[in-house]
């Protein structure tokens, strides 16, 4: 018999015989046996000398046998360890293995679709990139017009001094214009720096003096804050333009930016002559550029919110007691970004 011998996991049955051996008598033999591993009690005395052992699950076993004759005492046990092999895909390191396997494919599969996701933002980013550019750039062209045209009429009328003072206040205002060119978004503190040069030139421009008012709440951080530039800028020009410019009296603009939540609300109230008279004022050059001017600020503050949930912009009439025509307040929601 082989001593400690180890087994494959199918070869999991096997018999067992064994003899006792008696020198004083003659009678037959009690064996009572056990089989640690499987069962830690004695089996019921018997005279057969074999045991099967059917389909043992794998493991370490030690079989013990003793005997007796008659009413004499048990023998010393006579002991067998052998061991059986579990098959590999039931080993620790078979399923290690297969834990590692497992764990590298949902890894790999997860990096992959992050990096297709990282991808795609970044596309749609650029795409988006490249959207606002191209409508920042239908709008430049017509903002440097206007102005360059306003210089030439004060040249014309031989407004020296007035000329000059737009000449310097334009150059100003143009240059903070083409350093955010390049960029789309800016900080809010130089979105109202730009708004600021640009009504005291159109101002000049129309020969007025409006009273221009701006509100911050405490909360917000003007140099944190981040919108995209030139957003304001078409709003106040139609509320001088459509609103002030053909009123008569006190001429009166006011600018507040607050939270909501997530969200700037910035609102441009004017004391003009209301849009419904604005509108049967509007010559067709200026009507056609100003619809198309808040046209492209809509659809850029629409993709620099990306939240179809909420309207960007929204237009109120406002009047007086006895119902006659106020004024116009605008509301745009700005998507807080860090």
């Amino acid at each position: 018999m082989p001593v400690a011998p180890v087994m494959r996991y199918n070869e999991n049955t096997l018999q067992i015989n064994f003899t006792g051996i008696s020198f004083t008598s003659s009678a037959d033999l009690l064996y009572s046996y056990r089989l640690e591993g499987l069962d830690t009690n004695w089996s019921n005395p018997s005279a057969n000398n074999f045991v099967l052992f059917a389909k043992l699950p794998p493991g370490q076993y030690r079989f013990s046998v003793k005997c007796k004759a008659d009413n004499n005492t048990w023998s010393e046990a006579a002991l067998f360890a052998f061991t059986i092999r579990p098959p590999f895909w039931n080993t620790w390191w078979f399923r290690l293995l297969i834990i590692a396997m497992a764990a590298s494919l949902i890894i790999f599969f997860y990096r992959r679709r992050v990096r297709k996701i990282e991808q795609q933002a970044f596309i749609n980013n650029q795409l988006l990139e490249l959207e606002m550019t191209a409508l920042k750039a239908q709008m430049n062209p017509h903002f440097i017009y206007n102005a360059l045209n306003s210089i030439q009429a004060l040249v014309v009328e031989e407004k020296k001094d007035e000329a000059v003072h737009y000449i310097g206040t334009f150059s100003r205002l143009l240059r903070q214009v083409l350093e955010n060119s390049e960029i789309n978004v800016i900080t809010l503190e130089k979105e109202l720096q730009t708004l600021k040069l640009y009504i005291s030139l159109d101002a000049l421009r129309l020969n007025m003096q409006p009273t221009y008012r701006l509100h911050i709440d405490k909360e917000i951080q003007p140099h944190s804050e981040k919108i995209p530039p030139l957003l304001l800028q078409p709003f106040a020009e139609n509320a001088l333009w459509h609103g002030l410019s053909k009123k008569e009296g006190d001429k009166k603009i006011d600018i507040t930016v607050s939270i909501d939540n997530d969200w700037l609300v910035c609102t441009i109230v004017d004391n003009g002559i209301g849009p419904a008279k604005a509108a049967v004022l509007k010559t067709q050059h200026t009507e056609q550029y100003q619809s198309k001017a808040i046209s492209i600020t809509t659809r850029r503050l629409t993709d620099f919110n990306d939240d179809k949930n909420r309207v960007p912009v929204l237009f109120e009439d406002l009047f007086a007691a006895d119902d006659s025509p106020a004024g116009t307040k605008v509301t745009l929601y700005i998507k807080r970004k860090s």
